[in-house]
């Protein structure tokens, strides 16, 4: 959690604020990366960073890549954990040397997972969208409901008084 507010809730908000969306996740996905450090993760974990940074950018939500860091650190521990039962059950994971089938349906279990989480982030994209368009539509009527009352004279705020009270009536 303290990594998501830090390197995609203040680092990649104030990053894109200044800059364009690509540069800010790539830098935020490098710093996140250098942040580790250690140098042969350096790149795995920026590209991780990046990838986390994009998504914070797709939902307009931090929820969605603190889960899905959340995710990437579970399931780094349980290989870690139980790598001897995971060696039993999934030597492919475990191999140094592919060959093609196993290659293809590891590559093709990534895909899918990359397609899943594309489809995600644009559902929660497209509700958070909304959600932003409602309050909006909110906030613009209250600020214009409370010009009109800041313009108005004493009679016609009496007026206005009387008929909401004649409204509620009939309910």
């Amino acid at each position: 959690i303290c990594e998501e507010i830090a390197f995609r809730g203040f680092l990649f908000g104030t990053l894109s604020n200044r800059y364009k969306i690509v540069p800010a996740i790539i830098w935020t996905g490098f710093i996140f990366g250098a942040y580790h450090m250690n140098l042969v993760k350096l790149v795995v974990v920026g590209i991780l960073g990046g990838f986390l940074a994009f998504v914070v950018y797709r939902t307009k939500s931090i929820a969605t890549s603190m889960w899905m860091h959340f995710l990437n650190n579970a399931f780094a521990l349980v290989i870690g954990l139980y790598a001897d039962e995971l060696m039993k059950v999934l030597p492919v994971l475990f191999k140094e040397d592919l060959n093609a089938v196993e290659l293809v349906l590891i590559v093709a279990i990534g895909i899918a997972c990359i397609v899943i989480s594309i489809l995600w982030m644009n559902a929660i994209g497209k509700k958070q969208e909304a959600k932003l368009e409602r309050q909006t539509i909110i906030d613009n009527f209250n600020l214009e409901k409370f010009i009109n009352v800041e313009n108005a004279s004493d009679e016609e705020l009496q007026e206005e008084e009387t008929q909401d009270e004649e409204f509620q009536d009939k309910d």
